[in-house]
């Protein structure tokens, strides 16, 4: 897995998957252009488990930075988690 809680600086394991999911920023390391966004844990309403641990942004140009340029040169940090209403408050505040 690729994230970092920006919180504590170590590997990102959420406390408890009841929360809604997390607010995050990828940073370009070369460009230092960064890319703020929310990711779920959980899918519709049967709640499935999103791919969360893998998961590289939905940006189409991120995802082709991440593809040309290999995931060592991006920073994937998790700012906060918890519920929904929270969490798009603090993504649209980053």
């Amino acid at each position: 897995m690729h994230w970092t809680d920006l919180r504590t600086n170590k590997a990102f394991k959420p406390d408890t998957l009841d929360r809604f999911g997390f607010v995050y920023v990828i940073t370009n390391i070369k460009t230092k252009k960064k890319y703020i966004g929310c990711k779920q844990y959980y899918i519709g309403k049967d709640q499935t488990p999103s791919k969360w641990q893998s998961y590289t942004g939905s940006s189409k140009h991120l995802n082709e930075d991440i593809k040309k340029l290999g995931k060592k040169n991006f920073i994937f940090e998790v700012i906060d988690a918890d519920s929904y209403t929270h969490l798009r408050a603090n993504e649209t505040r980053e």
